[in-house]
């Protein structure tokens, strides 16, 4: 069986009961290639009967697990590491996708090779309980110093994070922990290739993921 075109790696982490959510809205993607992979770094019963259940649901489902309980920033390494599409992309319990985000991305990077990333804008819920929505910015300089310094001016949300990346321009990259795991990465993708916003593709949040680390 060939390899899937896209890999979507649900990194279990904060409320489970949410992580159902984000697997309903990948398995609900209009682009049918791809694949799931559950990242257990929990290691609890109840995590293990969640990756089992879900798992059932449907064959492209993958459980990846380790020996050890892993942190949040290690499960994320499992699910790249275990990726098997061309394309990638996280979502976690406070993350859901909107039906054609897959489509639209894996679309734009089939026609775009210079690019190595594309997201969209974000919805969240504000303190006030106010819907609110982060515009994408591209950065898109042929230059990788002037696409660095518009990454570091730009992208203030880090919401790039949950795009679809291209694996093959990104192996080399070493996922690192702390604060701001997501600016380190995405600094690096920016160095490596373009990274394009669509606005039509949208994704949900909980809060935005400033707020959240």
């Amino acid at each position: 069986m060939a390899d899937p075109k896209v890999s979507i790696a649900v990194v279990l982490s904060g409320a489970l009961e949410t992580i159902e959510r984000a697997v309903r809205s990948a398995l609900d993607q209009t682009f049918g290639d791809f694949e799931i992979l559950l990242c257990d770094g929990v290691l609890s019963q109840e995590s293990h009967a969640l990756c089992d259940e879900q798992a059932a649901l449907d064959s492209r489902i993958r459980i990846i697990r380790d020996h050890r309980k892993l942190t949040f920033i290690e499960a994320c390494a499992a699910g790249w590491r275990a990726a098997k599409g061309d394309y990638f992309l996280w979502l976690d319990g406070q993350t859901w996708l909107t039906p054609r985000y897959v489509e639209l991305g894996a679309a734009f990077l089939d026609g775009n090779a210079s690019h190595v990333l594309v997201y969209g804008g974000v919805t969240w819920r504000s303190e006030k309980g106010e819907p609110a929505l982060s515009a994408p910015a591209s950065v898109a300089y042929e230059d990788p110093v002037r696409r660095l310094e518009l990454f570091l001016t730009n992208l203030s949300g880090g919401e790039a994070w949950y795009g679809l990346h291209r694996r093959s321009a990104l192996g080399a990259i070493a996922l690192q922990g702390g604060l701001g795991y997501y600016y380190a990465w995405l600094a690096s993708v920016a160095w490596r290739g373009k990274i394009a916003a669509l606005g039509e593709m949208m994704l949900h949040r909980e809060r935005l993921l400033d707020d959240a680390d």
